[in-house]
């Protein structure tokens, strides 16, 4: 990449605008990711989009890499309940360290660790369905709609589900309900299932 390549990716006509270019590019990919988290698929494209911008910055404006230091982890072994808790505190970390980050490596971290905290929902929910073969293209769940973290513990809390009872009733709602009068957490349940097919994740993460 030339110095003239890399002011066209950052937009600049000189030198002197890269700094305030490079930090009005982030700041808009922050806005539209933080607002309300997009799909996987769409989180790809924007990591690519930010490793194409931070490599025109860093070959105009070198900076110091910045250390990570959080994880996105969460115990699977956890109930469903305890589960959605340490979700909501890690997306809280993750999302305070993406919306801080003034330097493009530490962003680019921020949103792996963001794809990596959906991914570990996606599969916990889907567990729920206790190894149970569903057929999803019977169900309208749009794979575009966010899954309310929220909205799932309303649903927990109302129905006052033992952790070893929630497979049994989300299979017979499944089996015995449309799509239309499923509760919320049946509904996220098929929306996991369907995200880790259509994004090809692996279970075992």
């Amino acid at each position: 990449m030339t110095e003239s390549e890399a002011l066209h990716i950052l937009k600049c006509s000189s030198v002197d605008e890269v700094d305030d270019a490079f930090e009005e590019l982030l700041f808009n990919f922050k806005g539209k990711i933080l607002q309300v988290i997009p799909p996987l698929k769409i989180l790809e494209a924007t990591i690519k989009k930010i490793e194409r911008i931070n490599e025109a910055y860093n070959l105009i404006a070198p900076s110091l890499p910045i250390q990570n230091k959080i994880s996105s982890h969460i115990n699977d072994n956890l109930t469903l309940i305890d589960f959605l808790k340490g979700y909501q505190i890690k997306l809280a970390e993750i999302k305070l360290q993406l919306s801080s980050s003034e330097n493009g490596e530490l962003f680019l971290v921020s949103i792996r660790l963001l794809m990596d905290l959906q991914k570990q929902l996606y599969i916990k929910l889907t567990n729920c369905l206790g190894g149970e073969i569903v057929d999803l293209t019977k169900f309208e769940i749009k794979l575009s709609e966010n899954i309310d973290v929220f909205k799932i513990q309303k649903d927990l809390k109302e129905l006052q589900l033992e952790d070893n009872k929630i497979s049994e009733y989300i299979r017979k709602q499944i089996n015995e309900l449309d799509s239309k009068d499923m509760s919320y957490l049946v509904k996220s349940v098929l929306n996991s299932a369907k995200q880790i097919v259509f994004n090809g994740i692996r279970r075992e993460i």
